[in-house]
């Protein structure tokens, strides 16, 4: 905790480039109190478009992480952390869960919590991915996914399901509600068609590696 008293949050992320998590995490970061909470983020790569959306832009810091596993990286990782003194830090998504790990001492020096917004296609069929993702959860206090199909796909795999937690996505119903029917109907007439097909967990989209 902060020496104002306030919990120390540093997210750890590919990058904030326009996404789903991305704009999660810029909402949450906002609508945090900021009496309460001193939210901070860690972009492995570069910052991104959504940072100007942040009402604390100051607190995003840039590793500049090149193609491949960077040590330089753990190691800008691991100031950042030793400099903001975090309550908690929490990543998101695999290779920012891969940094993060490292630069807490396999949540040693630091609780690490996990976020799993989507797993990326060529992790799934992978016992090699399977088996290195699960080490690393080891050095999490808990991971939460972002549906129950997700949270069931990974105890499918063998992960420990007392560790795993779903929080499922909402929509802001202030910001979206469902049009009445006759503009429904217009709007198609004009070309604009309603998709009602079911969608499942979305896969993860990263930023460009």
């Amino acid at each position: 905790m902060s020496s104002d008293g306030r919990v120390t949050l540093p997210q750890v992320l590919n990058c904030l480039e326009p996404g789903g998590l991305e704009n999660g995490m810029a909402n949450v970061a906002n609508r945090l109190p900021e009496s309460e909470f001193d939210v901070h983020f860690c972009c492995l790569e570069a910052g991104g478009e959504f940072v100007d959306r942040l009402q604390r832009a100051e607190n995003v810091v840039e590793l500049k992480r090149h193609p491949g596993f960077s040590i330089k990286t753990v190691a800008r990782l691991v100031s950042v952390i030793h400099k903001v003194e975090p309550d908690v830090v929490h990543s998101h998504n695999l290779a920012p869960l891969t940094y993060s790990a490292l630069a807490t001492g396999f949540g040693v020096w630091k609780p690490l919590l996990q976020g799993e917004h989507g797993v990326l296609p060529g992790e799934k069929g992978s016992d090699k991915r399977l088996k290195f993702r699960g080490r690393l959860y080891h050095a999490c206090k808990k991971i939460h996914t972002v549906s129950e199909d997700l949270r069931s796909w990974l105890i499918g795999k063998g992960y420990k399901p007392s560790k795993i937690v779903a929080v499922v996505n909402g929509v802001d119903v202030e910001r979206f509600a469902p049009g009445d029917r006759a503009e429904a109907r217009h709007s198609s007439r004009r070309g604009v068609h309603w998709d009602r097909r079911p969608h499942g967990p979305r896969q993860e989209t990263p930023c460009a590696v």
